[in-house]
């Protein structure tokens, strides 16, 4: 069977689809056997392959945007693979900036702030023009983990005092 070396009316769908489940493009060449001279070739040939392409990469940086927000909690996840994914294919790095809007809780400023959360949202809205990078997220988030782990430890210490005066209490 001979591998297909010319280009096909239904490769712009395939490359979408391909690109969609966070694949890359050497992995396109791959599937249809031919050459990435070949498909980079054909970006500049075909207008409808270059329109899949750019689509395709929009929705391989939301499928691996989903994987980063689907491990946001995990503690194995495999935070410094992720980042080089994310900065090699994607450009993004701890440097880039993003809108503080579309990161915030409600993407407004609580005016009395009631717990840890609604400060840390106001923390992020309070950058003058807007952007924050994701280093600089990274910082106030260590941050604010800290300050949390603070007064857990504040409020177990407390906890812990009141147990020991109610057994002192009750020894007597």
């Amino acid at each position: 069977m001979p591998f297909p070396v010319r280009y096909q009316d239904d490769f712009p769908e395939r490359l979408i689809a391909l690109l969609s489940t966070g694949k890359t493009m050497i992995s396109f060449c791959a599937e249809i056997k031919v050459s990435k001279q070949s498909v980079y070739a054909w970006l500049d040939k075909y207008p409808e392959f270059k329109s899949a392409h750019e689509i395709g990469m929009v929705l391989c940086e939301n499928f691996w945007m989903q994987v980063g927000e689907d491990n946001i909690d995990n503690p194995n996840f495999n935070t410094n693979f992720y980042m080089f994914q994310m900065g090699s294919r994607f450009g993004i790095s701890r440097t880039r900036k993003t809108n503080c809007k579309k990161i915030a809780l409600k993407g407004s400023v609580f005016k009395n702030p009631k717990n840890l959360l609604e400060r840390f949202n106001n923390a992020i809205l309070s950058f003058p023009d807007g952007e924050i990078s994701l280093e600089e997220l990274d910082k106030i988030a260590s941050a604010f983990m800290k300050i949390s782990d603070i007064k857990e430890k504040e409020e177990l210490s407390a906890r812990v005092a009141e147990i020991e005066l109610e057994l002192k209490v009750r020894s007597r």
